[in-house]
């Protein structure tokens, strides 16, 4: 079980159910996420709650698993998350902060069913990522240079604004 928070309170929730992301990545799970509509500072929501994540799940084995081993959130998995973090806009549909067990930091979305969006901070400066909607589906890796995390923050925000739109 992944461990997060949303204003101060504390809950559980299954690690992502990892469509298209690299072997090991995920724990699979039968799962509906709601994704949460926040309008504000929403990088600085995320990085109070991947202070929290990076907090609990620094060390070996956070996730208390017999049968998995979890590795701790790196440094600098938490430098890049909280760089990413920092360039979202306000505006976009807030996600959820996973940590994985492979010792990454995810960012997930899903919109009503419609698109489910997963983002997994490397610690390589690269990330690594999943649109899975109705219409089309999106994956690959990316660098996490500035530029190139603008361009594919401003095509995700589009897709999950159209999957609200189209859900309402």
């Amino acid at each position: 079980m992944a461990f997060g928070s949303v204003w101060g309170k504390r809950y559980e929730y299954p690690q992502y159910a990892g469509f298209l992301i690299e072997e090991g990545d995920y724990t699979p799970f039968k799962v509906q996420f709601t994704t949460t509509f926040i309008k504000g500072s929403l990088p600085d929501i995320l990085s109070s709650e991947l202070d929290e994540v990076y907090k609990e799940c620094q060390i070996d084995n956070w996730a208390k698993n017999k049968k998995e081993k979890s590795i701790g959130i790196s440094a600098d998995v938490y430098i890049q998350a909280k760089r990413f973090i920092s360039n979202m806009p306000s505006e976009m549909i807030s996600p959820s902060v996973v940590p994985l067990y492979t010792g990454k930091i995810g960012l997930e979305w899903n919109i009503y069913n419609e698109v489910l969006a997963i983002i997994v901070i490397n610690g390589d400066y690269t990330f690594t990522y999943s649109i899975i909607s109705n219409d089309s589906n999106d994956y690959g890796k990316k660098k996490q240079s500035k530029d190139v995390q603008l361009d594919f923050l401003i095509h995700l925000a589009e897709v999950l604004n159209h999957a609200k739109k189209k859900a309402a």
